[in-house]
């Protein structure tokens, strides 16, 4: 996590997995945007996609997820080598 935020390859508003967040902050990131938006004028449009990942690595391609964190520069023992 702390290679995550030092290089930062976390968004600034994710929040998930990540200690002192939570899915509050979410919600008020999105009212916030809104609000944003109806303050411009003209009035900006504000759209919102909600994604339940819930089971998502119950079904990932586990290698090809190796392979995208090895290229992003994420090695070491605590990720299996790629079989070449």
């Amino acid at each position: 996590m702390r290679w995550l935020i030092e290089h930062n390859v976390l968004h600034f508003y994710q929040t998930a997995f990540r200690a002192g967040h939570s899915t509050v902050d979410q919600l008020f990131y999105l009212v916030q945007s809104v609000i944003d938006g109806l303050e411009e004028r003209p009035h900006k449009k504000t759209t919102a996609v909600f994604l339940d990942l819930s089971a998502a690595f119950d079904r990932v391609w586990r290698h090809k997820l190796i392979e995208v964190l090895h290229r992003s520069g994420i090695k070491g023992t605590y990720l299996p080598a790629l079989d070449k």
